[in-house]
């Protein structure tokens, strides 16, 4: 068995196949997928190149936008390594927008599913308040989470270890 957080999961090999290599037939979609995929991610970045070139101001930004038949999307405040709305998760669109000051564009930033042009309209800072009162909580959930993990090592260990006879046959 392995023991999960919330659960003990047991397998069982239904088959065993021998190492071989996938016939080029069974990898082509896959494959074209992910060529169409790399040519849309680079037009997107040359198209987000190109955009970045002509928009120079935030006054300029919106007016450029429409003109080249670009979505314009605001996201709302999202933290670091959160989710961000109106996109999902993407560490390069969250790096180039943190590094951003109220008005100020970025360069073309690839990203997870296209190119962007960032441009920061707001910046919100850290509620100390909230830290504050919730800084308790936090602390018993980072120790709640590491004694668990400390826990099922420990047991994982012992399991490890155990030298287990079974005489249930003598029983049954």
């Amino acid at each position: 068995p392995i023991y999960m957080d919330n659960a003990v999961v047991v397998f069982r090999v239904l088959e065993i196949q021998k190492t071989r290599v996938k016939p080029l037939e069974d990898l082509k979609p896959t494959i074209e997928g992910l060529l169409r995929n790399e040519k849309l991610k680079a037009a997107s970045l040359n198209a987000a190149k190109a955009f970045r070139a002509k928009a120079q101001s935030a006054d300029q930004f919106e007016a450029v936008a429409a003109g080249d038949s670009l979505q314009v999307r605001e996201t709302g405040f999202f933290t670091a390594l959160g989710y961000i709305p109106q996109l999902g998760r993407d560490q390069a669109f969250s790096a180039a927008a943190f590094k951003l000051k109220p008005g100020q564009i970025s360069d073309a930033v690839e990203g997870e599913r296209g190119a962007y042009v960032l441009m920061g309209l707001a910046e919100q800072p850290a509620d100390m308040q909230a830290w504050e009162t919730q800084k308790e909580a936090y602390k018993r959930q980072l120790l709640q989470r590491k004694q668990n993990q400390f826990y099922s090592a420990w047991m994982k260990d012992l399991m490890d270890k155990a030298k287990i006879e079974d005489y249930r046959d003598w029983y049954f």
